[in-house]
C-alpha cells in the first residue's frame, strides 16, 4: 500500500507532523501515529491527508472497515488524489468489495496514468477474474514504470503460465527472486514453471528451498510431489529425503509419486540396495538370508514410511518384499521383538495392497500354526513377542483374526497400535458407518447388482492420503487456471453450485471435488456400501462438511427429482450394461448451461488390457483373491505383450485395483468418433480434455483448441491413432448442456 502526504493550513508545521506520523507507522508504532493524526483533525477536521493516513493506520491494525470509512472521507474532500484511491482499493479488496476496488484503481490511473501500484493491483483483480489480456497489459505498464516491481513480476509471471508463455514466466520469477531470495512461494512458482517445460532437474532445488523455508505447507509439498513424476535421481541427501518424508506424511497429498521417488532415491544407497537385492535373490529361503539385512532396512525410516503409506508399484520391490515376508515368517530368531517396526511397516504395506503378493502352501500352514500359538498365549494371558501379531498381519488383516478384539484392549507398543488402528479400529468404524448411509434408490439392474457385488468385496480404490485443494475457487476460475487450464468458452460459475459425483467409489474423487470448488454442496453416490463407508470415514477424518453420501444406481437417479450445476462421472458409465442409458439419466439431472465431466475407456489406448482380459478368459481364472494372485504371477512369467503395460500401471500392484483393471465384470470401450456421436445424440457440447502433467499433450491441446470447436474431437482422434498410448488410462473430458 502506498503512502502519501500533502499540504493544508499551517503548511510547514502540518507537513512536519504528517512526516512524523509516517515515521511512526513505518516503525510499527501505530498508536503514536493515530494520536498525531487525531491532534491534526481536532484542529482541522477536514484535513484530507490526516484522514487518509488515519485510514492507513486502521489498515495496519487489520480493521479494514474503518480503513475504508476514513479513506472515503478523505476522497470526498480531495477526489483527485490517486494514492488515496489506490489505497482505498486495497482496503476494499480485504472486505471482498472487488468491483468497488476495481473502480478506485481505474480512477487512480485516470488521475495518474503512470501510477504503478494501481496498474499492478488492477492487473491482479483482472487476472483473478480471467480478464487475462487486460490484466497482462496493466502488469506490463507497471513494469514499464518500475522494472523491479515485485507484485507485477509475480502477477505477470502467473498469467504468462496461464497463456502458455512459460519461458517468459521463468524469466519473471527468476528476476523476482533476486529481490526476495527467501520467498518460498516464488521458489515453488518457479519450480512449477520449470517442470512445465520439462526441466524437473532445475525445478527440484527450488522445491527443496521452498519446503525448507516453509516446512509443512501443503502447497509447496503438493507442487514438489507433482514434479517428482518427471524426476530422475542420480544422488540423494538429507534435504531431499526429508522433503520426501514430509510428502508421505501429509494426509492432504496423494503419496503415489513420492513413493516411487522414495524407492528410486533409496536404491541409490549402496547398503540398502544391496540388502534389497540379497533378500530378493534369497526367494524366501532362510539359509540364503543375511540377518543384518533386516537391520539395514529398519534403519531407513523413509522406507518404513513408504511401506505404511501407499502400495509400492514396483516389481523389484514386490519380489523383495514377498521374499522378506517369507523369511520373517520362517526364521528362527523372529520372536525377539527387535524388528517390530520393520514387520509392522511390511504388514501395513500388505494391507495397503490387499495381500496381493504370491502365497505358498507352506506359508499358509505356518500361518495357521503361528495363529494357533498366539491365540493360546492371548487366552492364557501369557507373554508373547509383538512380532507375532505383526507377522500374522502381513498375511491377512487383523480384524479377521479371532484374537483381535481381546488383543486390542491390551497395552501395545506404538508400532502395533498403528497396525490395530489401520486393520482393526478403522474397519470397525466403516462397519458402523455402513448402517448410516441412506439408500436413495433401488438397485434392480442385473449388471448393476453384479458390479455392486464386486465393489462390496473389493472397494476401489483403497487409499490412505489424497490431494486436497487448499484454496477452493469458483468452478470457472478453477477450470481455466493452472493446472487444468481448460477452454470452457463463456461458462460462468453459479455462486453456490450443486454438484453430483455419480459413482464415487471410496471417496477420493468426491473429496477432491468437495475441496476444489468454492461454496459447493456435493452429493456423491455409489452402488457399494463398502466403498461408501470407506469414503465417509475418510471424509469425516479430513473434516469436510459440504459432502454427503448415498447408495444409488445411476439408472434410477431421476427419482431424486433434483438438478445439478455440475456432474462428474469418472470411470463409471463404461461398467454399465448400457452406458448411454446411464448418460441420458445424468443429462436429465444437469441444469441447462451446466457442466459435465465424463471419463470413458479408450478402445485404442486399452489394447494391452484387452489382451490381459483375453488371457484371463483363456485360462479360466475367477475373480477370487487366490486366482488374481495366481493370474498376476502367470502374466509376469509369460511373454505376453500386455506385461510391460501392466507393469507401468500402479493398479496392477494392488488386489482391488488389479481386479478393477483386468477382471471387471463389465467393460465397454469407446473411440472418439463414437463419443462424438454420443454427445450429438445427447445434445451436449464437447469442451476440452482434462490433461495434467504431460507438456507434450498440453501443447497438443493448445494447438487443437486453436481450430474450430466442431473439429476438436476429429483432430484428437487423428492424434490418438498416431499416438495410441495417449489415453491409455481413460478419456477424461468436459462437456456442456445448452443454456436453453
Amino acid at each position: 500500500m502506498a503512502q502519501g502526504g500533502g499540504t493544508g493550513k499551517n503548511t510547514a508545521t502540518l507537513e512536519q507532523v504528517l512526516q512524523l506520523g509516517l515515521q511512526y507507522q513505518t516503525k510499527g508504532n501505530v498508536p503514536a501515529a493515530l494520536n498525531l493524526y487525531a491532534d491534526i483533525l481536532r484542529q482541522i477536521p477536514d484535513q484530507p491527508d490526516a484522514l487518509h493516513l488515519t485510514g492507513l493506520c486502521h489498515y495496519q491494525n487489520g480493521d479494514h472497515q474503518k480503513a475504508v470509512d476514513w479513506m472515503r472521507r478523505s476522497i470526498q474532500l480531495n477526489p483527485n488524489n490517486a494514492t488515496v484511491h489506490s489505497n482505498l482499493g486495497v482496503a476494499l479488496i480485504e472486505l471482498g468489495m472487488v468491483d468497488d476496488a476495481k473502480q478506485h484503481f481505474r480512477q487512480a490511473i485516470t488521475l495518474k496514468p503512470d501510477h504503478t501500484e494501481s496498474h499492478s493491483n488492477l492487473g491482479a483483480i483482472l487476472g483473478n477474474h480471467n480478464h487475462t489480456d487486460e490484466a497482462i497489459r496493466h502488469f506490463e505498464i507497471a513494469l514499464g514504470q518500475n522494472p523491479d516491481h515485485l507484485a507485477s513480476l509475480r502477477g505477470l509471471a502467473k498469467l504468462s503460465v496461464h497463456v502458455g508463455k512459460t519461458d517468459q514466466a521463468i524469466d519473471l520469477y527468476t528476476r523476482a527472486l533476486r529481490f526476495v531470495p527467501d520467498d518460498a512461494d516464488l521458489h515453488t512458482d518457479l519450480a512449477v514453471a520449470l517442470n512445465l517445460v520439462n526441466q524437473p532437474g532445475r525445478a527440484l532445488p527450488h522445491h527443496l528451498k521452498a519446503i525448507k523455508l516453509e516446512p509443512g505447507i501443503v502447497r509447496h509439498l503438493s507442487s514438489f510431489a507433482t514434479t517428482l513424476e518427471s524426476c530422475a535421481f542420480t544422488s540423494t541427501d538429507d534435504t531431499l529425503e526429508a522433503a520426501l518424508g514430509n510428502v508421505l506424511s501429509c494426509n492432504q497429498i496423494s503419496p503415489r509419486t513420492a513413493t516411487k521417488a522414495t524407492l528410486a532415491v533409496l536404491s541409490l544407497k549402496e547398503g540398502f540396495n544391496a540388502a534389497i537385492e540379497r533378500i530378493s535373490n534369497a526367494e524366501g529361503s532362510v539359509e540364503k538370508f543375511q540377518p543384518s539385512d533386516l537391520d539395514t532396512l529398519q534403519e531407513q525410516p523413509l522406507f518404513l514410511q513408504a511401506l505404511r503409506t501407499h502400495p509400492l508399484s514396483n516389481l523389484r520391490f514386490e519380489r523383495a518384499l514377498t521374499s522378506l515376508r517369507q523369511i520373517i515368517l520362517f526364521k528362527e530368531a523372529g520372536k525377539s521383538g527387535f524388528h517390530v517396526p520393520l514387520i509392522a511397516a511390511l504388514a501395513a504395506q500388505c494391507f495397503n495392497n490387499e495381500y496381493v503378493y504370491a502365497l505358498s502352501d507352506a506359508e499358509r500352514a505356518k500361518i495357521d500354526d503361528l495363529n494357533n500359538q498366539l491365540r493360546q498365549d492371548i487366552l492364557s494371558d501369557k507373554d508373547f513377542s509383538p512380532e507375532i501379531p505383526a507377522i500374522l498381519a502381513c498375511y491377512k488383516p487383523i480384524f479377521e483374526y479371532d484374537w483381535a478384539e481381546r488383543l486390542s484392549r491390551k497395552n501395545l507398543p506404538n508400532d502395533l497400535k498403528s497396525l490395530f488402528e489401520q486393520q482393526f479400529h478403522e474397519p470397525n468404524q466403516e462397519r458402523y458407518l455402513r448402517d448410516q448411509i441412506p439408500q436413495l434408490t433401488g438397485i434392480d439392474n442385473n449388471i448393476s447388482q453384479a458390479v455392486r457385488s464386486q465393489y462390496e468385496e473389493n472397494p476401489y480404490p483403497r487409499w490412505n492420503h489424497t490431494s486436497l485443494v487448499q484454496n477452493p475457487k469458483p468452478i470457472d476460475e478453477t477450470l481455466k487456471s493452472y493446472p487444468l487450464m481448460l477452454d470452457i468458452g463463456d461458462y460462468q460459475s453459479p455462486p453456490h453450485p450443486q454438484i453430483l459425483v455419480a459413482g464415487c467409489g471410496t471417496g477420493k474423487h468426491s473429496i477432491d471435488v468437495a475441496s476444489r470448488f468454492q461454496d459447493a454442496t456435493v452429493l456423491a453416490v455409489d452402488l457399494s456400501l463398502s466403498s461408501l463407508s470407506y469414503a465417509r470415514r475418510k471424509t469425516e477424518q479430513l473434516g469436510l462438511t459440504n459432502l454427503t453420501y448415498g447408495q444409488a444406481d445411476i439408472l434410477k437417479l431421476g427419482e431424486l427429482n433434483r438438478q445439478f450445476d455440475l456432474i462428474e462421472c469418472g470411470g463409471v458409465l463404461h461398467h454399465m450394461d448400457d452406458p448411454m442409458a446411464g448418460w441420458r439419466v445424468l443429462c436429465d439431472l444437469l441444469k441447462p448451461g451446466g457442466l459435465m465431466k465424463i471419463a470413458l475407456y479408450s478402445e485404442i489406448g486399452r489394447k494391452a488390457i484387452v489382451e490381459a482380459r483375453e488371457f484371463i478368459a483363456s485360462h479360466g481364472y475367477k475373480s477370487t483373491a487366490d486366482d488374481i494372485r495366481k493370474c498376476r504371477q502367470d502374466i509376469l512369467a509369460s511373454d505376453s505383450n500386455a506385461k510391460n503395460t501392466l507393469l507401468h500401471s500402479s493398479d496392477f500392484f494392488s488386489l482391488s485395483d488389479c481386479r478393477d483393471l483386468i477382471f471387471h465384470i463389465q467393460e465397454h470401450r469407446f473411440t472418439l468418433p463414437q463419443i462424438e456421436q454420443c454427445l450429438a445424440d445427447l445434445g451436449l457440447e464437447f469442451l476440452d480434455f482434462e490433461i495434467t502433467g504431460s507438456q507434450q499433450l498440453r501443447q497438443q491441446r493448445t494447438s487443437i483448441n486453436q481450430g474450430a470447436k466442431s473439429e476438436r474431437l476429429k483432430r484428437w482422434h487423428k492424434y490418438e491413432q498416431e499416438n495410441p498410448s495417449t489415453f491409455a488410462g481413460m478419456y477424461q473430458f468436459w462437456c456442456r448442456k445448452p443454456k436453453n
